[in-house]
């Protein structure tokens, strides 16, 4: 099994609106995403400073898949057209589980 988690913290001029729609689209990929492995989303519950704002994991079979489901142009079209506008940091980390 191989695991991957990704934190995004927004930008301050990123709006609650678009900070939705981000989320939104995360989930819809997790729903169409399925066929990769399991998907989730959460949103910090705000109660440490310092946090990031949106945190996902996906877990998938091995890292041949992996590099599939990063590929996807359905993924990519997520990062580009929801995430990278309202985009002030992204952590990352891929491990086998």
């Amino acid at each position: 099994m191989f695991r991957h988690v990704v934190m995004f913290t927004w930008n301050a001029d990123a709006s609650a609106q678009d900070r939705d729609a981000a989320v939104r689209a995360l989930e819809e990929w997790g729903r169409l995403a399925v066929d990769y492995g399991t998907f989730s989303v959460g949103v910090d519950a705000g109660l440490a400073e310092g946090n990031g704002d949106v945190a996902v994991v996906v877990d998938l079979p091995d890292r041949e898949r992996y590099r599939a489901y990063s590929a996807d142009e359905r993924h990519q079209a997520v990062i580009r057209d929801w995430i990278r506008p309202i985009l002030a940091g992204r952590c990352a980390v891929q491990y086998e589980i």
